[in-house]
């Protein structure tokens, strides 16, 4: 793993580069028809577990870069939702938190971490 809060920061702003860069360049990559839903639904999901490892090391330190990871147009719901309403959280938001985890449990498949997050917000 990285070292140093300014390494995690480093990395995270590259990696919203790529991303942004991914996103011109073939603006559906992940939702061309080259993907199965199940294959779109995992590399959004990897994405948003990724994000949420990048919330533990840059809070307090690169929020400019949280915040552009919560709305980047890569994520997609209820992955994106999620990760929101575990921002609304880190920002001391807990209603909105909770308003967004009550509507990222009305999306399909009910993934096991969001029904654990929304118990733990007091959502559910």
């Amino acid at each position: 793993m990285l070292r140093g809060a300014d390494a995690w920061a480093d990395f995270a702003g590259h990696q919203l580069t790529g991303l942004d860069h991914t996103r011109t360049s073939a603006p559906n990559i992940l939702g061309s028809s080259d993907y199965s839903d199940y294959a779109r639904r995992q590399c959004t999901g990897d994405l948003a577990a990724w994000h949420l490892l990048l919330f533990d090391h840059l809070e307090g330190i690169a929020e400019d870069l949280l915040d552009r990871l919560v709305t980047h147009p890569k994520l997609a719901e209820p992955e994106l939702t999620y990760i929101q309403a575990r921002r609304a959280v880190q920002t001391g938001t807990p209603d909105r938190a909770r308003a967004l985890m009550r509507e990222c449990l009305t999306e399909p498949p009910g993934h096991q971490d969001f029904v654990a997050f929304a118990k733990e917000i007091g959502a559910r």
